[in-house]
């Protein structure tokens, strides 16, 4: 198992990428500003970019 982070997972691309991860097996945490993410396995977290933010959500290393 290796460790995924996605910004902006909520949609298109990035959400497709996190189903795929997430289905091999893989802890994904992906951000979102408008559209939660609900899929089993997949850490969602709300974050605006256009506003000041920490990713201290992050606690383990990442692989990708």
């Amino acid at each position: 198992m290796k460790n995924y982070f996605i910004l902006g997972g909520s949609s298109g691309i990035g959400l497709e990428v996190a189903k795929i991860l997430q289905r091999r097996g893989n802890k994904v945490m992906v951000t979102y500003n408008t559209h939660p993410v609900e899929i089993d396995g997949v850490e969602a977290h709300h974050l605006d970019v256009r506003e000041p933010f920490h990713l201290d959500f992050i606690r383990t290393p990442l692989d990708g």
